[in-house]
């Protein structure tokens, strides 16, 4: 059966969201810490860079909290563009984030439940989905403006 080529691009973008997900649940649920084996080289990136002037609290936790932000981000994007409700996306990416610490709290009992991995990821999920909105309402207003009148893919809504 051939692929109409209007349709392949669209559907190709599937496995970016597909793999990202894939690879959230790996890491959230992975039996041990998965920067366990990174430890080390953080460490010595972390004490070279407070020998050149940066912020003792700039740390092994201020970095993880970071990482943790920034991990949520594509879910909270991606659950915009899904869901198209801002609050929802959000929501959702919460419920994520403390079902997976919940789960690690029960079911790995090498891994570290934690408030502030939930409030990082929570954050991250809120950032990605200000992206979304921000994006879409540009969107909507370059619409209402007669710029542009045909989404993404040129099909309509």
């Amino acid at each position: 059966m051939p692929i109409s080529s209007s349709r392949f691009p669209l559907r190709a973008l599937w496995v970016l969201p597909a793999l990202y997900l894939l690879g959230l649940i790996c890491v959230a649920l992975w039996p041990t810490p998965v920067d366990a084996s990174a430890r080390g080289a953080l460490d010595s990136v972390l004490a070279w860079l407070h020998s050149v002037g940066v912020p003792n609290f700039v740390g092994y936790d201020l970095v993880e909290f970071g990482a943790n932000i920034a991990l949520f981000i594509p879910l909270g994007l991606l659950m915009g563009f899904g869901l198209r409700r801002f609050w929802l996306a959000v929501g959702l990416g919460v419920l994520a984030t403390s079902l997976i610490e919940a789960s690690q709290w029960l079911f790995l009992p090498q891994r570290f439940a934690s408030g502030f991995d939930i409030l990082a990821n929570s954050l991250g999920a809120l950032l990605g989905a200000l992206c979304w909105l921000f994006w879409s309402r540009s969107r909507r207003k370059v619409r209402a403006d007669g710029q542009g009148s045909a989404p993404i893919g040129g099909q309509s809504q």
